[in-house]
């Protein structure tokens, strides 16, 4: 194992900022308590948020040092943000930093990766979407309100509290790997392979069926912002690490939401539910949902696929549990509200999804059926020329990344109608659009 010459100076450069950081955190505890003897409260107001702001530089330079330290090791030093990232610069964040206290113009700024290619592929693949050590220190930020309270500033702060964020289950079904290129082309095979008979002699033998259908995956680019001010970055201790966090979620969140349900129009990903040649197992009155469920599982295997999940709405889930027999109301596929909640369905994982459209559910061989892929991780942004953010003294923050879906066999896929009203899919007109959350 080799320790490059940049890692040992980077990690001598995070050494001296922990260092420096102590020595404010002492000066800062000194200052407090010298305050409190005085009975003096603005003295001791700003002691404490000078405090505040060493205990922050010291959670971000720990977490640098670790990153570091498991970089030349050779072992991964981040749950939410990979070694690639532009959190893992010291020289980066010390930019970053300036940019709060600074009134000088900033520009346009590339800052580089939040999370690279590689670094994005690693997450889906580990499923290791929960929230990690950076991202309960930083917590997240709400874009349509841009303004924190003031009396986060004025005292004491103790983190952000995050919007409820679901899980990004759907994710963790289907393989992801890097994508090199814009686009590329695949070859789709379809046909009976139930041709081969047995022949006498003599006789003419039977023709196979093969068919191949043309197959593109285009890389798509998905991207957020987010404006935030001056005064913020300087006074919120590790707001920019909040701020990046949100936008890596929400740039993989609208992943999730267009591998379900894209409708593949002008620069839209085109997701399962709407592509051709997917089976649909319609609606049939007085049918338990669990029971048409079952007809799109016995569908795919059919297919010769093996389903591995079931994609269903919160709506569609609670009818199912709720759902009784007529005439004694006896429960049908669960023992009540006292009983431990099943997480299956048929034995197959119950995946569910807000962005899976009410009224139908998704049964697939996510495995084998479709790939996840990863042109560009998410790269970061910074300028304060956008619009009027010069003069109001703010900047913006712009995350984006590219990604590409391919669904390699449309049979491994299903799709079940809870309702008479559910949509149609297979590419002609499905029920789930590829906006929204």
């Amino acid at each position: 194992m080799t320790v490059s010459t940049a890692q040992r100076d980077r990690l001598l450069q995070i050494r001296e900022r922990s260092t420096n950081a102590r020595q404010r955190r002492a000066a800062a505890q000194k200052a407090i308590d010298a305050a409190r003897q005085a009975n003096d409260p603005q003295a001791q107001l700003a002691a404490e948020v000078a405090m505040q702001q060493a205990v922050g530089e010291l959670d971000v330079v720990r977490e640098l040092e670790a990153v570091v330290l498991s970089q030349m090791a050779g072992v991964s030093g981040a749950a939410m943000v990979g070694g690639d990232s532009l959190f893992d610069d010291p020289q980066t964040v010390a930019m970053l930093e300036q940019l709060g206290h600074s009134t000088m113009p900033v520009g346009n700024l590339n800052l580089g990766p939040i999370a690279g290619r590689d670094d994005v592929v690693a997450m889906i693949e580990s499923g290791n979407w929960g929230p990690g050590r950076r991202m309960a220190a930083s917590g997240g930020f709400t874009p349509s309100d841009p303004s924190l309270p003031d009396d986060t500033r004025l005292g004491p702060f103790y983190g952000v509290v995050t919007q409820l964020r679901r899980r990004l289950r759907v994710l963790d079904l289907i393989p992801t790997l890097p994508m090199d290129g814009l686009a590329f082309h695949f070859a789709i095979e379809s046909g009976s392979l139930d041709e081969a008979w047995e022949t006498t002699e003599l006789s003419v033998k039977p023709q196979g069926d093969q068919t191949l259908s043309d197959g593109i995956v285009e890389a798509k680019t998905i991207a957020v912002w987010q404006k935030i001010a001056r005064q913020q970055m300087s006074d919120v201790p590790m707001l920019s690490l909040a701020v990046s966090n949100r936008l890596t979620y929400s740039v993989m969140r609208r992943v999730e939401n267009a591998i379900v349900a894209g409708d593949g129009e002008g620069d839209d990903l085109l997701g399962i539910i709407n592509t051709a040649g997917i089976a649909a197992v319609g609606y049939t009155a007085d049918t338990p949902l669990a029971d048409l469920a079952l007809e799109g599982i016995v569908g795919v295997l059919a297919a010769d696929a093996e389903p591995n999940a079931v994609v269903l709405s919160p709506a569609d889930w609670g009818s199912m549990l709720q759902a009784k027999a007529a005439g004694s109301g006896e429960r049908l596929d669960s023992n009540g509200a006292m009983s431990t909640t099943a997480d299956t369905l048929w034995g197959l994982p119950a995946i569910i999804s807000t962005k899976m459209p009410p009224g139908q559910c998704l049964v697939g061989d996510f495995t084998r059926g479709a790939t996840l892929f990863v042109r560009e991780g998410i790269l970061l942004r910074i300028s304060d020329s956008d619009q009027d953010d010069f003069v109001r003294n703010r900047v913006t923050m712009l995350a984006e990344g590219r990604f590409g879906i391919a669904v390699w066999r449309p049979a491994c896929f299903a799709t079940v109608a809870f309702a008479s009203t559910a949509g149609p899919s297979g590419g002609s007109g499905g029920s789930g659009g590829s906006g929204g959350s």
